[in-house]
């Protein structure tokens, strides 16, 4: 079945009720345009739990480059009808020839592919096309599939055995009408996309949640098996994938119609060397990479903490030199009032002992006039004030009061004028 016309995909996930039709026809399109062997379909996908759903499909190969050779690996991707904001659901297809390498670390026995890509898939920054660069960078470092080995009776057949030594342009698979996978981890509405299962002789190489990308091969180094390749048929005329890991470890035997026997040369001993040696500084340097960058972090915040301390000591102690100037500018008054004080009480003991009528009675004729003049003026006032209790009390009459009212009233009028003239004199207010 052809793929879909890029001017109808829009149209068609409209049809198949996709949120974003045209989002996701971009998308596609632009994979298509990038990877010419894949395609778009639609099929039903069936969810661990049972409800199945058509979506979009794309299915073909992607070419890897392994140990020098290209090699088209089978695969599909389901593309969620929420996408761009849902991850594409990537399978490994087999052809009949072919089975999926176990253990692989990113790929299930049911061809389901798990990739820290799809796990931190984000719609702002992820889409299929990088998806399928991750893809073939991650395959042709370890390719997930590897050709059959050929029976006893296919090997009896030079046409069966030329048959079974190189697949240069390997068959698209063709999509199931109503594909289940049972062996997918169960979600709710799509599956989560869950790590793959770790195998002990496999430790995956950890890498950062934070940092999604690959930017060079090292953040996957690819584990190296103990046991040694395969021999390939040197007349074959096209390359082959990667042969089947052998159960015995050390090498498996070469097609009969060859009548030699495999022998492990140093070249593969050294290779296997270099590998293994390879793979394990490669862990034991992510693994310091990785502590380094947490103790970084540590001694990150720890820094920062020991900056707001010495801000705020720095803040204290300018405090305390403020309050220091103050305290010292408040010590240099109190010394000097004191220093005047005590001159002043030195001099008070150093004179003669003084009259109290002296500090009194003014020395000055003119002040003690004055001075007599209030005196008088106020005891006549105060006469006045005493005659007019007495009248009150009916102790003088009338005409005893009036002679001597008139009498002190001349007086006091006499006084005042007296005083008054003092105080011109003397410059008084």
């Amino acid at each position: 079945m052809a793929g879909y016309p890029p001017k109808e995909l829009e149209s068609v996930l409209q049809k198949k009720y996709y949120k974003y039709p045209q989002l996701t026809a971009k998308d596609a399109q632009k994979v298509i345009a990038y990877y010419p062997d894949l395609r778009t379909l639609t099929a039903q996908y069936v969810f661990p739990d049972g409800l199945s759903r058509e979506l979009l499909n794309l299915t073909g190969t992607l070419p890897i480059t392994y140990k020098g050779n290209t090699y088209n690996i089978p695969v599909e991707m389901w593309i969620m009808d929420t996408h761009p904001y849902n991850p594409p659901l990537c399978y490994v297809k087999p052809t009949a020839d072919m089975r999926i390498k176990s253990p692989h670390r990113h790929v299930d026995q049911n061809g389901r592919i798990y990739l820290p890509y799809l796990t931190d898939w984000n719609h702002a920054k992820s889409d299929l096309l990088e998806c399928c660069h991750v893809l073939v960078m991650i395959f042709s470092e370890e390719p997930p599939v590897y050709a059959k080995k050929a029976s006893r009776n296919s090997q009896a057949s030079p046409q069966t055995v030329n048959n079974n030594t190189g697949y240069p342009q390997m068959p698209v698979a063709q999509p199931p009408a109503n594909p289940a996978y049972p062996a997918y981890p169960a979600a709710a509405a799509y599956p989560a996309y869950n790590p793959p299962p770790v195998f002990p002789q496999y430790p995956p190489v950890r890498t950062e949640a934070t940092n999604p990308a690959y930017p060079a091969s090292g953040a996957f180094n690819p584990p190296t098996r103990s046991s040694f390749p395969y021999n390939q048929p040197a007349a074959a005329a096209s390359p082959s994938y990667p042969p089947a890991p052998s159960p015995y470890g050390a090498f498996s035997p070469i097609d009969s119609s060859s009548g030699r026997n495999a022998t492990i040369s140093n070249e593969h001993i050294r290779a296997s060397l270099l590998s293994a040696v390879e793979e394990k500084l490669g862990r034991r340097l992510n693994d310091s990479v990785v502590e380094a960058q947490g103790e970084i972090t540590v001694l990150t915040q720890t820094y920062e903490e020991l900056k707001k301390g010495r801000k705020t000591l720095d803040d204290i102690f300018e405090k305390l030199d403020k309050e220091q100037r103050i305290a010292d500018t408040n010590i240099c008054i109190l010394t000097d009032k004191l220093a005047e004080l005590r001159a002043a009480v030195d001099k008070a003991s150093s004179t003669d002992p003084v009259e109290v009528d002296d500090l009194i009675v003014p020395t000055a004729p003119l002040y003690k006039q004055l001075l007599t003049a209030y005196a008088e003026e106020s005891a006549l006032e105060d006469a006045m004030y005493y005659i007019g209790e007495a009248l009150r009390r009916n102790v003088i009459d009338l005409d005893v009061f009036l002679k001597h009212v008139r009498e002190l009233s001349r007086r006091q009028f006499m006084q005042r004028a007296l005083i008054q003239k003092c105080r011109d004199k003397a410059g008084l207010p």
